[in-house]
């Protein structure tokens, strides 16, 4: 199985100080991880090129970029689909949109690793089964 692999992480954000603290706090964790402010990365989770676990959407970002990387990832097959973590001000629409789990902006650190690495382990767990 892959329990005996690093989760790996996608993480989307526009602002490059987001980006830095929540890729630093993430390897510090002990998985992989991938930062982009772009949206091509999620082509390359569409396709399969890059696997994630779980892919954490900055939705500071512009409401129609988090609203397309979400559609697309949401999309993707159950079987290898990642879990899907909002940094957001609204916990309630952040569920609405389906994300499985939101951290409340400004980022609480341990709870944001935590959380991340929660979800990633989840994840590998279902796929083993």
């Amino acid at each position: 199985g892959r329990s005996m692999q690093m989760p790996q992480v996608l993480i989307l954000a526009r602002n490059e100080f987001h980006r830095r603290l929540m890729t630093d706090l993430v390897a510090c964790n002990e998985m992989r991880v991938v930062a982009s402010d772009r949206l091509d990365r999620v082509e390359q989770v569409e396709s399969g090129a890059f696997r994630a676990d779980v892919v954490v959407i900055d939705c500071r970002m512009e409401a129609d970029e988090v609203d397309s990387a979400l559609g697309r990832l949401r999309a993707i097959p159950d079987s290898r689909r990642p879990r899907l973590v909002a940094v957001s001000a609204s916990e309630d629409r952040a569920r609405q949109q389906g994300f499985e789990e939101c951290l409340s902006s400004p980022l609480d650190i341990g709870e944001f690793a935590r959380r991340v690495k929660g979800q990633a382990q989840a994840h590998l767990l279902t796929l083993e089964a």
